[in-house]
């Protein structure tokens, strides 16, 4: 009797970063999914491991294993690599679509105290303005 191929069910990979929901770039699923060459399947109740199959993926594992070979390979992909690197430290000017929801909510912090910063430098400068239309 002939065994039954296993089914692959993808791969489970750690994310070192934090909270998958907090520290991964969602928007790039959105966007540019075929470039990262694997699809989200699950994440786990802890947040910080998820799975993931490629869009390559044969449906079969081989035998003894949990999944095929390119959903192993899924996780050294350049495009995998990059948004693990990325999450960790973004660099200036790195384009929205790129940056996880814990880097966005700190350029929304840093542009709001900016922001901040230049009301009370408008006000002032009202102020004066008044002040010195009052005299005259």
């Amino acid at each position: 009797m002939t065994e039954q191929p296993s089914v692959c069910n993808g791969i489970i990979l750690n994310w070192p970063v934090g909270t998958v929901f907090e520290t991964y770039p969602w928007t790039q699923h959105e966007y540019g999914a075929k470039s990262l060459g694997y699809n989200f399947c699950a994440v786990e109740k802890n947040g910080k491991t998820f799975r993931i199959r490629s869009h390559k993926c044969s449906g079969f594992a081989g035998e003894g294993e949990d999944a095929c070979c390119t959903c192993r390979s899924a996780q050294t992909t350049k495009a995998h690599l990059m948004i693990e690197e990325r999450a960790h430290v973004a660099l200036p000017h790195t384009p929205y679509l790129f940056l996880t929801h814990q880097q966005l909510c700190e350029l929304l912090r840093a542009t709001n105290k900016q922001l901040n910063k230049y009301k009370l430098k408008v006000n002032t400068t009202q102020l004066s303005c008044c002040r010195i239309s009052f005299i005259f």
